[in-house]
């Protein structure tokens, strides 16, 4: 009973690094703020180069031209993981954020766009490099309301600081780098963006690519680009209203986000995945033919749709670094960039579109079909790699060698329940002991376990090392290997 006593609050006193660093509740919020930050200020510099823009095809540029920089500067720093995880690495990453997101503001108000763009872009992919390990390590309740609460917060300021004056918005923008800067600082010294170090070669071994993974990242990114059209579809609506409808839309998928956890989350995800094409049919298809606000009205919805599939992504791919113990970093550059490249693919299509509205009037709504019929196409080999079509002759051969598989497995199954069964009893393994070493050979890690038991890290590494002693193996894969081989007490030929 006073195990599980060690609630939320105490679980976040996480021993990070392997014990090399303690990160109290006040340095968990600290680094929260801090990556969220780090975050809007991109976002800020952005909105400055769109405010200061006298076209909307100097706006696209710079929006194409950003999501194709961090798409590339990601993967570039997933090759390159094993070495961005030592303190050279990670100094490295410091320096490129620091000196990044400090040129962020002169090089915006001194209209050197060129220049401001790609110092935004290298800005953010330092700052979610810098803070990968710490997302790894939160629990999950925890990283979920922080990626909810990223996307209120840019969405809050999409929606505040496009009617800010321009001297307002500039000491805000100065204020928003240098809190970010101050906090990452703080983290950094404090240790908390070392990694355990994970090769390249383990996480590729560890890493389960799923079947239609790569094409789903790539046509959220490719929904999430249906912003870009807001600025050009013809609603005869001010750009600064747009700006503020759009910023209230992210926020608001932000909040419902955060609040719809109390829905069957397995059901919400699926429903979100496989309705991409169906939203864009449902959603962004009637843009062509209605007229006015009515345009902005469904462009708007599919927005929000889109971004409800971004945040489930984001907490997609950190908890499948967690879980699969892979180096985020690796993760990030590798999957990450594949979305952004979605990102700035469909930004360049539909401001393609745009921008030959003047000869071609038809250009604006042939994009929007060709956008519709790619993610149509990658719907149905998303849903085919991941749900194989075969003929009902060759299902229907198989269908014994899947029952005797199913048997045979079911036999294994039950066999090995006894080899642990026989484990606890004979080695006098505790309740608790017992509890924990099921998920243990399950492959199940201690942060798992941890946020299971409620417990603390300490508390759970207790546990580990007492089944470990009892057993006298020093490692999962002995763990495993000792099951494997005791004779279970009932044990029957298979």
């Amino acid at each position: 009973m006073a195990e599980n006593t060690e609630t939320g609050t105490a679980d976040l006193s996480t021993q990070q690094n392997g014990g090399r660093t303690s990160m109290g509740l006040d340095g968990l919020l600290d680094a929260c703020l801090g990556f969220i930050l780090s975050v809007v200020s991109v976002v800020l510099t952005y909105v400055v180069v769109v405010r200061m823009q006298s076209s909307l095809a100097h706006e696209a540029a710079y929006a194409v031209c950003m999501a194709i920089i961090v798409a590339g500067a990601l993967a570039l720093g997933g090759l390159f993981s094993e070495r961005l995880q030592t303190k050279k690495g990670q100094r490295l990453l410091f320096v490129v954020y620091v000196v990044c997101a400090v040129l962020e503001i002169p090089l915006c108000y001194v209209q050197l766009f060129a220049l401001a763009i790609p110092s935004a872009a290298m800005c953010l992919v330092a700052a979610a490099f810098i803070y990968s390990d710490f997302l790894n390590k939160l629990p999950r309740q925890s990283l979920m309301t922080s990626v909810d609460l990223l996307v209120v917060c840019v969405g809050l300021f999409m929606l505040v600081l496009i009617n800010l004056e321009n001297l307002t918005l500039l000491i805000v923008h100065v204020a928003t780098v240098v809190v970010g800067v101050g906090l990452t600082t703080a983290f950094v010294m404090r240790g908390g963006s070392m990694p355990e170090f994970i090769s390249d070669e383990d996480s590729k071994a560890r890493h389960i690519p799923l079947r239609g993974n790569r094409r789903s990242l790539f046509a959220i990114g490719f929904m999430f680009s249906s912003i870009e059209l807001g600025f050009w579809a013809d609603a005869g609506i001010e750009t600064q209203v747009i700006w503020i409808i759009l910023g209230s839309v992210i926020a608001a998928a932000g909040l419902f986000s955060l609040f719809a956890r109390g829905l069957d989350e397995k059901n919400y995800k699926d429903i979100l995945l496989k309705g991409m094409s169906a939203s864009a049919v449902i959603l962004l298809l009637p843009v062509t033919f209605v007229s006015g606000v009515f345009k902005l009205v469904f462009l708007f919805a599919f927005v929000f749709v889109a971004t409800l599939e971004v945040i489930v992504v984001m907490n997609a791919v950190i908890e499948s670094a967690r879980f699969n113990m892979i180096s985020p970093i690796w993760l990030y550059g590798r999957e990450a960039s594949i979305f952004f490249f979605g990102v700035g693919s469909g930004a360049a299509l539909f401001a393609l579109g745009g921008v030959l509205v003047p000869t071609y009037e038809f250009a604006l709504t042939a994009s929007i079909c060709i956008a519709c019929m790619v993610l149509a196409l990658l719907q149905i080999k998303v849903n085919y790699q991941c749900y194989p079509f075969e003929s009902a002759l060759e299902m229907e051969k198989a269908d014994e060698e899947i029952t005797s598989a199913q048997e045979q497995a079911g036999r294994y199954k039950a066999l090995w329940q006894r080899k642990v069964q026989t484990a606890c009893d004979r080695y006098k393994l505790s309740p608790r002991e017992r509890e924990v070493l099921h998920y243990l050979v399950k492959g199940r890690d201690t942060k798992y376990i941890m946020d299971t038991f409620y417990i603390s890290q300490s508390t759970a590494k207790t546990h580990i090392y007492n089944i470990y002693r009892k057993f006298d193996v020093h490692s999962r894969q002995d763990l495993l290997d000792f099951i494997e081989e005791i004779e279970a007490d009932s044990e029957v030929d298979e």
